[in-house]
């Protein structure tokens, strides 16, 4: 559309803010006079005329049409616009004024394209980065769950009074319990997560699901995208065969059917009907959930599949606080686990709220967004230095703009267009920089860290209108001291302060000054953070696993309830996959078992042993792995006393890791002594293992470990069939060493389908992958904090090398002096090198100090490193100085070469 003829139909709708009456008079003249005035300003300055034009004439529409409306009276009078008010001369100017210096602005910029192109650049960098980490920390953090009365959400966990273990799941009994206390909260409402069997037209495979009570769903609020939630009583009597699934499921595995409703898929070999499509935001109770089966508590066990505990969410009821919630849950919780039947000693409290990623995550995402703060702050002293440089070399044309009668005002709010130009346009090429950076990012983060996250993490309206303001404030921070400069009242000593003489006033050096103290003390806290990062993650690489993991590879998979329901049969696939897999090219060893840092179950209690009975111990949380025969050998777990389980082992024999044995056996052999949980069967040790590591490398005490046989004792019975929605009768894990790890992974899962193509295959990864997993966080952390301080420190050495080549220009004239006079060469360069010096000192002081404070943020972060490290204190302060000596060395070398005849000649 032309236009002018837009800017015609929009006056026309403006003039819908005025009575009918005076439309009907004044329409054909507005719109005659909007014409005329238009194409009257595009004869004379082309389109910019008539877009400006335009703009005025609408705006004067406008404020008629408002004035009619509130009946005071018509500002048209006889068929032709009468003369503007105050306010729409007001108006004219201001649109007047922003125009010129916009136009002025850009003339500025295209003076000195290369200065404008950098600094927008290194603009868009920074606000890229911190949109980046907005987007992370808004969506994790900051921003409220997407659900109706998400503050009132709580999550109720079992509470072990004795060691203070807080765990979640509630069995039946102790939900329906829970269930009942309706006076502190108004909805109780529950879900597990787990795993199925999609069997899908490409073939099995396992996604990621929950059971949820029938109300779950629909106490989010948010409403479905097709069909319903679940109703009440779904999930008794046949009706758990109903299935709500997600948009990314409907969309991925079922093409976007528009019948879907009423499908039905396959799940675990059980088919279910699809009620529902939730939409693409109900990312509940994780991302990964791709469907939801109905779990109703109440009911008596239905012929299917039920989760063994169900997690608790409940809302409060209006008037009470979270704190008043809790109080009152740690006050109930003993007598409802005494009614449901639950171990002497447990207890509730609130849990973590099921949006609330991982606490050291959590603190990580803050001290990288305090990161990329800083960096941003670096990149704005930069560029006001750079700034000030370019304003310098325009000094004179500003004293003799206000010697002409320009105010200080005008030449400030000029100079602060210029600089907002470039703030704006930084930030609009930050958006494609922070596109990048947070699909980099989240591709670096561990898998489990964000997956509680219930709102999608994405640059939305939030992280636009962030990366908006970050772009006008950087322009204000950077464009404010340019600003001052330009202002200066004093035109005579404006004029003296560029003459040959000198070119800049004593004010003028000392802000550049400030601003390069400020970039280097800036730098100083990102390089101390960096280096603490960095002496931390290699003591983590250092971290004693306990076993050799190179060429280790391990494949899950699940055995079908069909065929393998009898524990000898389960025995039998596991001995013909480790016999295929040993034929393998380039395999050394092939066994079964739990393999750290993945353990197989974790079992808790207090412990009773036969030599002390009746002395209970605390309780203990401790990681049980099952083993093969030749497992130890295989994996390379060293066996310190005793031997590894044999064909044929008893169900209960044990091995205990080096620590158990020491902890309870510190004066004998612990071979042969017996133990058990509390009220459990007894276990006979036969071993004692070497210490490995569990998922958490940067737990310092890592815990006990005990090995139970994963190979079926003779004579063990069948198991009991399992309710006909699962599938999967039990997991089960081979393990390979190869030469090749990426080959053996490759053929194994071919392996599997060769020897029973009814085995899923869940996972096949290495062992040093899941441990890169554990070290994930810390891993990001350092690389973001190294990328961040490198550019710190490039900026500031920049900006010192900016500010002493700057002082060597504008003592040319001094210096050849003092050459001219006997000055000896290296004299000069002392005198450059000695600001540098002043400047680097300066600065570092004031960030040694501050690094000192703000670093404690990072305690929980690091490993076997005080935040007050000395070694990485001294580190950065020796690649500080010899960074900072680097940078002056080229200005204090191009005053040592200054001739002095060749410039008292120029002068």
């Amino acid at each position: 559309m032309p236009l002018l003829t837009l800017i015609e139909r929009t006056s026309v709708a403006l003039l819908r803010l005025a009575p009918r009456s005076f439309r009907e008079a004044w329409r054909d003249e507005v719109v005659a006079t909007v014409r005329a005035s238009c194409r009257d300003a595009r004869a004379r300055r082309g389109v910019c005329g008539l877009a400006f034009a335009g703009m005025t004439e609408l705006t004067s529409v406008g404020a008629s049409a408002a004035r009619a409306r509130l009946g005071r009276g018509p500002a048209l009078t006889g068929g032709r616009p009468a003369p503007p008010d105050d306010s729409s001369r007001t108006g004219a100017r201001l649109m007047s004024t922003l125009v010129h210096d916009l136009r002025l602005a850009l003339r500025s910029l295209r003076a000195a394209p290369v200065v404008a192109g950098i600094a927008v650049l290194t603009l868009a960098l920074g606000i890229g980065v911190n949109a980046a980490v907005f987007s992370i920390l808004d969506s994790t953090v900051f921003r409220p769950l997407p659900y109706a009365d998400a503050d009132r959400y709580e999550e109720v966990w079992n509470f072990e009074s004795a060691s203070q273990f807080l765990f979640p799941g509630f069995t039946r009994a102790l939900f329906r319990e829970w269930a009942t206390q309706r006076d502190l909260f108004d909805r109780i409402e529950g879900y597990d997560i787990t795993s199925f069997v999609y069997g899908g037209p490409k073939g099995a495979e396992m996604l990621t699901g929950a059971f949820v009570t029938p109300g779950a769903l629909s106490m989010l609020g948010v409403p479905p995208l097709a069909g319903r939630y679940f109703a009440d009583g779904d999930g008794r009597g046949g009706t758990g065969q109903r299935l709500v699934v997600s948009e990314a499921f409907w969309r991925d595995a079922l093409d976007r059917d528009p019948a879907v409703i009423g499908r039905t898929v396959t799940l675990n070999e059980r088919g279910y009907e699809i009620v529902g499509v939730a939409p693409a935001g109900l990312q509940f109770p994780t991302a990964s959930a791709r469907f939801w089966v109905p779990w109703d508590p109440t009911a008596p066990p239905p012929d299917g599949a039920q989760p063994r505990s169900i997690v608790m969410f409940a809302r409060r009821a209006p008037g009470v606080t979270h704190e008043q919630a809790d109080a009152q849950v740690t006050q109930r919780g003993p007598a409802l686990a005494e009614a449901a039947g639950a171990p002497a000693g447990r207890s509730a409290k609130l849990g973590l709220s099921f949006r609330t990623v991982d606490q050291k995550m959590e603190r990580s995402l803050y001290v990288l967004g305090g990161a990329v703060a800083f960096l941003l702050l670096i990149i704005c002293a930069n560029l006001a230095n750079l700034s000030l440089s370019r304003t310098l070399t325009r000094a004179r044309d500003f004293a003799i703009r206000a010697s002409l009668g320009a105010s200080r005002r005008t030449l400030v709010r000029e100079t602060l267009v210029e600089h907002v130009i470039i703030g704006v346009t930084g930030a609009a090429l930050g958006v494609a920089v922070a596109w990048l950076a947070l699909d980099l990012t989240l591709a670096m983060m561990p898998s489990g860290a964000l997956v509680r996250s219930m709102n999608p993490i994405d640059l939305d309206g939030r992280a636009l209108a962030f990366t908006a303001g970050l772009g006008i404030l950087a322009a204000l921070l950077f464009g404010l001291p340019p600003a001052w400069l330009a202002s200066r009242s004093g035109v005579a000593a404006a004029l003296k302060d560029e003459s040959r003489a000198t070119t800049g006033s004593p004010a003028t050096r000392r802000l550049r000054g400030v601003l390069v103290v400020v970039e280097v003390a800036l730098a100083i806290v990102l390089l101390v953070g960096a280096a603490l990062m960095a002496r931390s993650f290699v003591k983590l690489n250092q971290v004693d696993r306990g076993f050799d993991t190179s060429g280790l590879v391990v494949l899950r998979v699940g055995l079908p309830a069909n065929g393998y329901l009898d524990p000898r049969s389960r025995d039998d696939l596991t001995t013909a996959l480790i016999d295929r897999v040993r034929l393998l090219p380039g395999v050394r060893a092939a066994t079964a078992g739990g393999v750290p840092p993945d353990s197989s179950l974790i079992s808790f209690g207090k412990l009773e042993f036969a030599a002390r009975p009746g002395t209970l111990t605390d309780v203990q949380i401790l990681p049980i792995y099952h083993a093969w025969p030749g497992y130890f050998d295989a994996v390379g777990i060293p066996i310190r006393e005793g031997r590894g389980f044999e064909p044929g082992e008893p169900a209960e024999s044990v091995i205990v890791s080096e620590s158990f044995a020491r902890a309870y056996f510190p004066e004998q052999n612990a071979v042969g002594s017996r133990f058990r949980f509390e009220d459990d069967e007894w276990r006979t040790i036969v071993g004692v293992a070497g210490e490995v590591r569990q998922m958490d490398l940067d737990d310092a005490h890592g815990s006990f470990e005990f090995y139970s046989p994963l190979q079926s004792p003779p004579g063990a019975a069948a198991a009991k069939a399992p309710a006909r929605a699962e599938a999967i009768v039990e997991y089960r894990t081979i393990i390979a060493r190869a030469d090749d790890p990426s080959a053996a992974m490759l053929r194994l899962r071919d392996v599997v389908h060769e020897v029973d193509p009814r085995v899923v295959v869940w996972r096949v990864e290495s062992v040093d992958r899941l441990f890169a997993d554990a070290l994930a966080r810390p891993r990001l952390v350092l690389l973001l904090m190294s990328v961040f301080a490198s550019l710190g420190l490039v900026l500031a050495a920049a900006g010192l090398y900016g500010v002493l080549s700057y002082l060597v220009a504008q003592r040319r004239r001094e210096i050849g002096i003092r050459l001219a006079l006997g000055a000896a060469p290296r004299q000069v360069g002392r005198m450059v090198l000695g600001s540098g010096v002043r400047l680097t000192g300066a600065g570092l002081v004031i960030g040694v100090l501050a690094a000192l404070g703000l670093v404690r943020v990072m305690r929980t972060l690091l490993y076997d490193v005080e935040s007050s490290d000395p070694v990485s204190l001294l580190l950065v302060v020796v690649v500080l100085v010899a960074t900072a000596f680097a940078a002056s060395w080229g200005p204090a070398r191009r005053a040592m070469r200054t001739d002095p005849l060749s410039l008292l000649r120029e002068q």
